[in-house]
């Protein structure tokens, strides 16, 4: 029956499914374009979804928010968001293009896996981590610069990415 959440700004992850099957979750009147908010952390979208904008203030793109929206094409991220957690855009097989803005400061683990539609990332130099199979099977990235801010590429992070024909990786890593 929980139908109001506060979450207070110190959070910086929000695991899978925290709050599905919750009377919050549930309601329609708290979805916004497919995408569910709590506060200043976007926690769900609704997997027909095809393009999103994440509104204004958003501090966190939660762990599978968007997982299997395979019909999602874009997203719009705006500068504020910090954190892009586990499996966030996982198996979104249409995805082209993102760009991360500037506030990110951690990419998670399997964050872009298989998504396959992927051609293009821009890694700003806000991030300092890349997790574990961040990028695994994106079989269509042809190139990636780590920035100088990176100080951790996790396990597999571009693991099957097979048209990947140049990394630039800098010392600092």
């Amino acid at each position: 029956s929980l139908t109001s959440i506060t979450i207070p700004d110190s959070v910086t992850s929000i695991g899978i499914d925290a709050f599905y099957g919750t009377a919050y979750y549930n309601d329609e009147n708290n979805w916004d374009n497919g995408v569910l908010y709590l506060n200043n952390y976007l926690v769900n979208a609704k997997n027909d979804i095809e393009k999103c904008v994440v509104k204004d203030g958003t501090k966190v793109i939660a762990d599978s928010a968007f997982e299997e929206c395979s019909s999602l094409t874009s997203v719009t991220i705006p500068d504020g968001v910090i954190s892009i957690g586990n499996y966030a855009f996982s198996s979104c097989e249409s995805f082209t293009e993102i760009k991360i803005p500037d506030s990110v400061i951690s990419i998670g683990d399997v964050a872009f896996y298989e998504c396959r539609g992927l051609t293009e990332i821009t890694i700003p130099d806000s991030v300092t981590s890349i997790g574990d199979s961040a990028f695994d099977n994106c079989s269509n990235i042809t190139e990636i610069k780590i920035p100088n801010s990176v100080t951790s590429i996790g396990n597999s992070a571009f693991f099957g990415c097979t048209s990947l024909i140049e990394v630039v990786i800098p010392d600092s890593v």
